[in-house]
């Protein structure tokens, strides 16, 4: 797997574990670990077993949101070495959703590090957004119209749940990764109950 894979992977993490960790009411602090595991794999499929910890943390701090996140995710391969990817993710996010700032840091094989750090402005109706990254180069790069940040898309999501729609598609930037916003589609299944773990019986096992 490439390193663009394993940020797939991240990405995908964060989706599928951060955003179920709220009710489908409204936003709440929380803290939460998760245990990664492969599931399935495609035919033919180079890649033999994957599995990782990851602890996220979100926090209302009066006028916006902040997201802490820690992960650690290794993949072992049939004809090729283990990889591993170590990744560390804060943000702070407004509660009217127009500003995010962000810093994200990954560390690929204990060696290869990246960095990356920036502000984001979202658009308003009729208008053109903008990110400026400091790190790993400063850039400015332009963004369109009715790009969400995670926090403002989570509602989102929250609020199609709501309404009973079950795919949604939508443009979201985050700064997890160095570059423009990307498209996630979302499918949205039934709501479970919640499930209390013990945290340091789930990192024991």
């Amino acid at each position: 797997m490439s390193r663009q894979g394993l940020r797939c992977l991240l990405a995908c993490c964060v989706l599928m574990f951060g955003y179920s960790t709220v009710a489908f009411s409204v936003l709440t602090p929380h803290r939460a670990y998760y245990r990664i595991k492969l599931v399935s794999k495609q035919q033919g499929s180079d890649i033999i077993d994957a599995y990782g910890l990851m602890t996220l943390e979100m926090d209302d701090v009066c006028e916006g949101w902040t997201i802490e996140q820690q992960s650690i995710t290794t993949i072992q391969f049939s004809n090729r070495p283990v990889e591993t990817l170590q990744a560390n993710y804060a943000a702070w996010e407004s509660k009217s959703g127009d500003r995010l700032k962000f810093y994200a840091k990954r560390i690929y094989n204990n060696r290869n590090r990246e960095r990356v750090k920036g502000e984001a402005i979202f658009a308003a109706d009729g208008q053109q957004g903008q990110i400026t990254f400091t790190k790993p180069e400063r850039a400015t790069l332009p963004m369109n119209e009715g790009t969400l940040p995670p926090i403002k898309h989570l509602q989102h999501l929250i609020d199609s749940a709501n309404n009973g729609d079950n795919m949604v598609s939508q443009k979201v930037f985050d700064g997890c990764v160095y570059g423009v916003p990307v498209a996630i589609n979302t499918f949205i299944g039934g709501q479970k109950p919640t499930c209390h773990v013990e945290a340091a019986k789930l990192l024991d096992e």
